[in-house]
Order: structure tokens, then sequence, then C-alpha cells
């Protein structure tokens, strides 16, 4: 597979979950957003932000199962960090920062802080660096000049 240099790319689908994951078209309905794989690559974890559900997929076996997340919904999720069993949501238009402590085999988890971000901004996805958690502000959602030009990867004050 050529990644760089080879002029277009060719797609193929590696996991078709629509018999488990429902999917809604439309306007501003955003399915699938942020993804991870935990550390060993044996499990990753997606986001759906127009549900609010977390999803776990077995890497070896593709089986996809809801993360328990004990009625907590995790609306708008867009980019999403995995630092062993903590879980950050960046959560775009709702302009929060969830942190969710899952168990170990990642069936469940436990909404543990919730931070408001600033209403001038859209943050849409996030890496932890350093031991910071570095957000990208992609400005979504106003018009041309009202979000603040400055600082588009800033970092956020908690992990």
């Amino acid at each position: 597979m050529c990644l760089m240099g080879c002029g277009s790319w060719s797609l193929a689908t590696w996991l078709d979950a629509t018999g488990t994951i429902p999917v809604t078209v439309g306007p501003g309905q955003f399915n699938l957003g942020g993804i991870v794989q935990t550390r060993d690559g044996k499990v990753f974890l997606v986001a759906q932000g127009n549900s609010g559900r977390l999803w776990r997929v077995d890497a070896s076996t593709r089986e996809v199962a809801e993360v328990d997340l004990g009625g907590a919904l995790i609306t708008t999720a867009d980019g999403i960090v995995l630092k062993g069993h903590k879980l950050y949501v960046i959560r775009n238009f709702a302009r929060l920062v969830t942190e969710i402590r899952l168990s170990g085999d990642l069936r469940s988890g436990e909404v543990v802080d919730e931070v408001a971000t600033s209403a001038s901004r859209t943050f849409t996805t996030a890496k932890l660096v350093r031991g910071d958690l570095l957000a990208v502000d992609s400005q979504f959602g106003f018009p041309p000049g009202a979000a603040p030009a400055e600082a588009r990867v800033v970092a956020l004050d908690r992990p």
C-alpha cells in the first residue's frame, strides 16, 4: 500500500458495522468520529457523535460492542484520546471535554469529569504530548472573522 507520492488512494471496507452501529443520514448528522487504539493494538474505540455512544472493536475478531457508560451520552463526540484506562472525549459543538474512566476490558466506563471549553472555540481533536492535552480549534460554526484567529492548537489544563 502506497501512502505518500502515489497520486491516489484506494479504499476497502475493513469493517461493516451497519447491523450494530445505527447510522443516521442528514444535515448535521455526524456518525463515527474519533478513533483510538489500545497500546497493545488488540482493541480500538470509536465515538459516535450524533448518538453519544462509544463503541469497542476487537481488532482480531472485528466484534463490535457498545461500551456501557451507565446511561451517560457523549453527544457531539469528535476526537478521543486514550491514556491507559482514561479516555478524553472532545465534544465539539457541546464545547465540552469529558473524561471517562474505562474498565480493564474497555467494555464499560464511567464519566468522572466534564469541563466546559470556551464558547468562542470549536475543538475537534486532541493528542497527549509530553503530558499536555493539546486540542485543535477548527472554528466550525462561526461566520468568517467571528472566532479567534490565534492559537489554533491550545493546551487544555486537564490531564
